[in-house]
């Protein structure tokens, strides 16, 4: 949905207009004496803008969730790669282990 343009209403500078949105962040001109100030997109809609359309509100919205849910998704991936790799730390100490015990002495050693 093109948001360009679109009005907004913020908690503290009022309305204002997006006039640029990039990957994540998204500019709005409010009026001269506060002017043009950058948020986060698409999180500042969570807490601190409202759309004055409903139907790019609900859009917003939705992608609110749809970043949560990325965000969600990616936290279990890094989670999983911990432990993994717990595992494999665990595992070659266990190795370490068993090669440290099976020491041969050399024949000239021996008395």
């Amino acid at each position: 949905m093109k948001l360009i343009n679109k009005k907004v209403l913020h908690t503290t500078f009022g309305i204002g207009k997006i006039v640029n949105i990039d990957r994540d962040r998204m500019d709005i001109h409010f009026m001269e004496l506060i002017g043009q100030k950058s948020f986060v997109y698409p999180d500042a809609f969570e807490k601190y803008l409202c759309m004055s359309d409903s139907d790019a509100q609900i859009f917003v919205l939705a992608e609110c969730t749809k970043k949560q849910e990325q965000i969600k998704v990616e936290k279990q991936r890094v989670e999983q790669l911990r432990r993994e790799e717990e595992e494999r730390v665990k595992a070659s100490k266990v190795v370490g282990k068993g090669k440290a015990t099976t020491k041969k002495r050399s024949p000239s050693s021996k008395k």
